[in-house]
């Protein structure tokens, strides 16, 4: 999406199927110039991380919408 300036965040569990959501950040990383992809190694997307770590979830939030407001 060319021009497309707004930051997107994707949240990763290392539990989820690797190949489904995997190729689906790849995809998103090359589309979106503002990507951030976080993994949380022992989530599984049935088990979301704003549920489980909501005060990480919510820095990593804070520190991608703090670099792209530079």
């Amino acid at each position: 999406m060319q021009g497309f300036t707004r930051p997107v965040y994707f949240a990763l569990g290392g539990l989820s199927n690797p190949d489904d959501y995997g190729e689906f950040a790849e995809r998103l990383g090359r589309t979106f110039p503002h990507f951030t992809l976080e993994l949380f190694p022992d989530q599984h997307h049935f088990d979301p991380p704003h549920r489980i770590e909501p005060a990480r979830l919510a820095a990593s939030l804070r520190r991608m919408w703090d670099r792209c407001q530079r």
